[in-house]
């Protein structure tokens, strides 16, 4: 099921045996199978609205322990304009494992022009957690140019 067919757009099925498979599995294995096609699912998932692929992503947080799959969730998310996904970045950039995709990803989605029902407080709460945590000069560079030119 991990390696549905690639028709999620319009075939959402996997995606919720994947997510239960992924919170009962016996085995390590299957359960990091089960938590990569559900994540490509929601991921892929083009009628899914930001707010919910947001919601879909926080669902699987607690089962997700490796470097790989927290990736996987940082893709999901970088995309998606809402407060939510700015706050899961915003927790990624504090594991060392993920930082950097983390805080490229808050700094990238902070730049967007339909980030929309974020308040300024909340956008330079990432963006500093971005510069804070950034190992790149240029995401850290970035962050910083982004906060001294907010109001």
């Amino acid at each position: 099921m991990s390696s549905w067919p690639n028709r999620w757009p319009d075939d959402s099925g996997a995606r919720e045996p994947l997510l239960a498979l992924a919170r009962s599995a016996q085995k390590a294995s299957h359960q990091v199978l089960a938590l990569r096609g559900y994540l490509q699912c929601v991921q892929n998932e083009k009628s899914l609205p930001g707010d919910q692929k947001a919601a879909k992503v926080s669902q699987v947080l607690p089962l997700i322990t490796r470097a790989e799959e927290k990736r996987l969730a940082i893709a999901t998310i970088a995309s998606v304009p809402t407060a939510g996904a700015l706050e899961m970045l915003a927790g990624f950039a504090a594991d060392p494992a993920v930082c950097e995709e983390a805080c490229s990803a808050i700094v990238n989605l902070v730049g967007r022009s339909d980030l929309k029902d974020v308040s300024n407080g909340q956008r330079q709460k990432a963006l500093r957690t971005a510069a804070e945590h950034a190992k790149a000069e240029a995401t850290k560079n970035r962050a910083e140019e982004m906060l001294k030119a907010m109001p």
